[in-house]
């Protein structure tokens, strides 16, 4: 029988996994992340930590747990993981997806696909809220301006401040140099009540939208229907008289 600290129950070899080092390192042979033990402990899985010294003794991968099992379980109950211990554990992923993508690794598919699939970025100001990579922003690009904190559209700050994880999320989707038509389609119909407002701010976005345009007929030749209907949306300030 094999005791497992997170069940607090005395398991069957059958019954129970066995962490092997390298889940969510930047190498597999690093020992694993705080936050992996943190996960593996609030969700009571059935895992026990074997010294190192005794796994050779398992040569089958059955009796490991591994990075790919792993990340499915995190994100078939990531609802349940409290935010700190969650928040770090996708800080980790995102760096280990930008380190198989550098070098063209094979581990496990798992990760990029997973990260394309769910909400999985904390967002600012407090990273309560998780949004789909392509539904953020670079808090560094031309149009940053157009977004306010509250509107939880971009990364915590210690996920921008990591050239890793900052080069993850741009191959996720996350907006960096050209701003998707429709999501400034979104911001123009927001100009008028603002206006209203906040005259100084809406004259500010107005004037960073007006870029933003050029910037995507520099870039990009297609015609969207988003893009026809900023013929239509009033958002350029004019004066009453000449």
């Amino acid at each position: 029988l094999f005791y497992s600290a997170a069940t607090s129950e005395w398991l069957t070899l059958d019954d129970c996994k066995f962490v092997k080092p390298g889940i969510l390192c930047h190498s597999l042979s690093q020992q694993i992340p705080q936050c992996v033990c943190d996960i593996i402990l609030q969700l009571k899985l059935p895992v026990v930590d074997l010294p190192q010294k005794y796994q050779n003794h398992f040569s089958l991968d059955g009796y490991f747990l591994t990075e790919e099992q792993f990340v499915k379980i995190f994100f078939d109950k990531i609802e349940s993981v409290v935010q700190e211990s969650r928040n770090e554990t996708l800080f980790h992923m995102f760096e280990v997806h930008a380190i198989i993508r550098e070098n063209n690794s094979n581990r496990s598919q798992t990760i990029d696909q997973c990260l394309k699939a769910n909400p999985c970025v904390p967002c600012s100001p407090d990273g309560c809220v998780l949004r789909l990579a392509q539904e953020i922003v670079d808090p560094n690009c031309l149009f940053s301006g157009l977004f306010d904190c509250s509107e939880n559209r971009f990364p915590l700050e210690n996920f921008c401040s990591s050239h890793l994880v900052k080069s993850s999320l741009a191959s996720l989707g996350m907006t960096k140099s050209i701003m998707p038509w429709s999501m400034l389609a979104e911001k123009a119909k927001s100009i008028v009540k603002l206006y209203y407002n906040n005259s100084q701010k809406a004259l500010e976005r107005s004037a960073l939208i007006i870029k933003s345009i050029n910037k995507n007929l520099e870039n990009q030749s297609n015609v969207s229907e988003e893009k026809a209907d900023l013929a239509t949306i009033p958002f350029i300030p004019v004066l009453q008289k000449p």
